[in-house]
């Protein structure tokens, strides 16, 4: 089938050619089109993929040299009898028929957006995937430029059962309109609610994305008293709330929780917020209370494997809320910070005691990765919230200094394959947001984490890949915003700091030689300082054949030296791409101006929005 389509396009392109635009001897390529239009019916990538080229001969070259606005205006234009708009007009009645059941054809097979996978992950939970720059997203990319071309032939034909299929994964593009027109703002958030009791695949998923992409567009339309309304459209939602969400799947709960915090996060009143959020988060804090409860009375319930994904459910829900409402989830996780420290600490205990009598095999069955999945979630929680927060630092220390025993210790105490990345990614994250604040806890983090994780990721290249760059990524927070730390280390751990820089910048894996060099520039940055403190030369003159005028050109032509022994594999010309930065960028810009020319080519919810959100 598709070695039939791929000929028949190749002799309607010789076709074209022959007829060199006119409109001749028609009826054998209309045939071929038609048939090739009916072979792509049944599902073939390799016809889907040869369409455009095709379309591109005869339409997209006119459509380049400017003729856009004289296909668009060509209904209005009477008399053209001659010159290009009349060879345009020509064509475009001549194809006419078939085109309009390829723009059919091509609606009806269009390929997703995003691939989007639900996959087992690897802790054991059934999770969505997202794969972007695969060749699913190339085909998206090239049917929905064909099809936007073909949609500029005849702006007329359209099917209202076509509109009604694809309606909801457009409503969420289109923000200013819905700002500009509450009632049908409203009518489309009531519907998306409908279809989140659909159980038709996908259907849900897409209602869930769709509301998220409006709210964050929309949000201040929710939370104030819309004309006609007795009270916020976001009060009247939590009051629905577990009707709403009865029928969803745990990842689409969570899409929708991170929805309503966006609400919630723009309401300007105090007050408000706090009771918003309360009734938010009810039904998970009355399941955790529970939960909560029955393990005072005994600890083995936290044991049963329903209840460990019952507690990492509401962990995934705080998540959510948390990385939406910023700083107004302190409440909230106020609430359940300690009760969830202490859940950590015996799930810990239990993955250690786990592998330590089933060996490493122990740590991939899927009860340890379940454990795993509480503490991993646990500390992406407060990860989530410190980043999301505002810049105060008594919410740091509020969080950071009961953490230090059951996160740092824990890590240091546990056994290498029961440590936790996400540690290190926290901590780096606490350094990173309250900076110089931090100074005083940073040997007690270097203390934790430093010599275990070092002794990790140095046996080879290949073990434990998330521990090695989230320990660089916290190396290099400490060294940009706590040096003085780093300066009162011994000479010895300080001589293993480079050590362990040298050899990051040395590793195969890219991004981990890409942090390693900016972490080594951090460093060099920090030592780039001239006192003239120093006046005894720091070379040896035993060894050195001629003395150096001063120490700072010894110590730069050291480290030239240094540097250029490291990397021996590069030039001092290679890697030029950075000089021609600049024309890099303005062909993009042309590029994007080019496809801004073109209406529909760019989706409106990727033009920058300047309108406020009122």
């Amino acid at each position: 089938m598709d070695s039939a389509g791929v000929g028949m396009l190749e002799l309607l392109q010789d076709e074209q050619r022959v007829m060199g635009g006119g409109v001749f001897n028609v009826e054998s390529p209309l045939v071929m089109l038609v048939i090739v239009i009916k072979n792509n019916a049944v599902k073939s990538v390799v016809c889907n993929l040869l369409i455009l080229p095709w379309y591109e001969s005869p339409f997209r070259h006119q459509l380049d040299v400017g003729c856009v606005y004289v296909l668009k205006q060509m209904p209005l234009i009477h008399g053209m009898v001659d010159g290009l708009g009349s060879q345009i007009l020509q064509r475009r009645q001549l194809y006419a028929n078939p085109m309009s059941k390829l723009r059919m054809l091509m609606i009806c097979r269009m390929a997703k957006p995003e691939e989007v996978l639900i996959v087992e992950d690897e802790n054991g939970n059934i999770v969505r995937e997202t794969m972007k720059d695969n060749d699913v997203l190339v085909q998206y990319k090239i049917m929905r430029e064909t099809l936007i071309y073909l949609s500029h032939l005849d702006h007329e034909d359209t099917e209202k059962q076509v509109l009604v299929c694809v309606i909801l994964g457009m409503l969420g593009q289109y923000p200013r309109f819905l700002r500009a027109h509450w009632k049908f703002l409203k009518t489309v958030v009531n519907k998306l609610f409908e279809f989140m009791h659909e159980t038709h695949p996908g259907v849900q998923d897409m209602a869930c994305d769709t509301f998220l992409k409006i709210v964050q567009k929309c949000k201040r339309k929710f939370v104030i008293v819309q004309v006609g309304e007795s009270e916020p459209f976001l009060s009247e939602l939590l009051s629905g709330l577990p009707t709403t969400v009865t029928d969803l799947e745990p990842h689409q709960i969570h899409t929708f929780y991170e929805s309503v915090g966006h609400m919630i996060q723009a309401e300007p009143d105090p007050q408000k917020r706090d009771e918003y959020l309360q009734r938010l988060m009810d039904l998970p804090n009355h399941k955790w209370a529970e939960i909560i409860g029955q393990a005072r009375q005994s600890v083995d319930f936290l044991k049963d494997q329903e209840v460990i994904r019952t507690v990492l459910n509401i962990l995934q829900t705080n998540t959510s809320v948390a990385s939406s409402l910023g700083t107004y989830f302190l409440s909230q996780i106020s609430l359940i910070f300690l009760d969830m420290l202490n859940v950590y600490r015996m799930y810990s205990e239990l993955i250690s005691s786990s592998i330590a009598e089933g060996g490493p095999y122990a740590s991939k069955t899927s009860y340890v990765k379940l454990l795993r999945s509480v503490k991993r979630e646990t500390l992406k929680l407060i990860e989530a919230f410190l980043d999301k927060a505002e810049d105060q630092p008594q919410i740091g220390k509020q969080f950071v200094l009961p953490m230090m025993d059951p996160v740092l210790g824990d890590y240091a105490r546990n056994l290498p394959d029961a440590r936790e990345s996400e540690v290190l990614s926290l901590f780096a994250t606490i350094i990173n947001k309250y900076k110089a604040a931090m100074i005083d806890d940073v040997p007690r983090i270097f203390e934790a984490v430093f010599q275990c994780t070092l002794e990790m990721i140095t046996k080879n290249f290949e073990d434990h890949p998330e521990h090695r760059l989230k320990f660089f990524s916290l190396l290099r927070a400490i060294a940009t915003h706590c040096f003085p730390a780093l300066i009162r280390l011994s000479s010895q751990q300080l001589k293993l700091v480079m050590d362990s820089i040298i050899w990051a910048f040395r590793h195969t894996e890219r991004n981990i030689a890409e942090t390693g060099l900016n972490l080594l520039l951090e460093m060099l940055k920090n030592f780039q300082v001239e006192s003239g403190a120093l006046t005894e030369p720091l070379w040896d003159a035993a060894t050195v054949p001629y003395p150096y005028p001063n120490n700072a050109i010894f110590v730069r032509e050291y480290t030239i030296k240094l540097l250029g022994t490291s990397f021996p594999n590069m030039t001092a010309s290679e890697d030029n791409k950075d000089l021609y930065a600049e024309e890099a960028a303005a062909q993009r810009e042309r590029e994007r101006q080019r496809m801004l020319s073109i209406p529909g080519l760019i989706a409106p919810n990727e033009i920058q929005d300047e309108m406020v959100d009122l």
